[in-house]
């Protein structure tokens, strides 16, 4: 028997539910699921999920809903992602990375070389990183989602990102090899990454990450 169909929704109370045009079209149209078919909803604001059998299909897809329960996917480890804005989707695919590798909070951040493309300037930026979120929650597993924020300038986000002691990593083409930097990690110790866009951090900005306790390490070669 194959496994229930994970589907996304909110509010989730015992009873009939009709699910929204994306999580409709995502359960008929996608997968073809029919009357009587298992499916798990999944509200990972909420972080509750609840087993449910499609009633009917149609104009609208109707659910029948069980008695929601704490989700049983895995949930967020103490890591926060500083991701510098970037050419095209790049946020989106950070966003999408992030919440499945269990990031728990993606801040976007303005530096003195971002790329501010029409999509990052866009007023729905936020709705659509949600979106990425959820499907990425949807396909990984995930039970809950990552705070998103920004795009903040680098002192901002930095203030709201370090506060509690912790492990943080700058990265840097000039830095040491990454894994040593990140042995001293373990959660549920907090740990900031922070990651400039593709000119890189400049002078000025490395120091300011250096004199937050920041360490700057590279991808590639040990």
């Amino acid at each position: 028997m194959r496994p229930p169909l994970r589907v996304p929704a909110s509010r989730l109370v015992p009873g009939q539910l009709v699910l929204d045009r994306e999580a409709a079209r995502y359960v008929a149209r996608v997968h073809r699921r029919r009357s009587g078919d298992r499916l798990l909803l999944f509200d990972p604001e909420a972080r509750v999920e609840a087993d449910a059998t499609v009633t009917e299909l149609g104009r609208e897809v109707r659910v029948e809903v069980a008695a929601p329960r704490p989700t049983s996917g895995p949930g967020a480890l103490p890591v926060t992602v500083l991701q510098a804005l970037g050419k095209g989707d790049k946020l989106s695919r950070v966003v999408r990375d992030a919440t499945t590798l269990g990031a728990a909070r993606v801040f976007a951040i303005r530096t003195a070389r971002s790329v501010l493309d029409g999509a990052e300037r866009a007023p729905r930026r936020q709705e659509r990183w949600r979106s990425v979120a959820v499907q990425a929650a949807r396909q990984c597993g995930r039970g809950d989602l990552p705070e998103l924020g920004g795009p903040w300038p680098l002192d901002e986000a930095l203030e709201r990102a370090v506060s509690d002691p912790g492990v943080r990593i700058g990265l840097d083409p000039g830095g040491g090899p990454l894994l040593p930097a990140l042995a001293a990690w373990r959660p549920p110790l907090p740990l900031v990454l922070a990651v400039g866009p593709e000119g890189g951090f400049t002078a000025e900005e490395l120091e300011r990450l250096r004199s937050r306790g920041f360490s700057l390490a590279r991808l590639g070669a040990y």
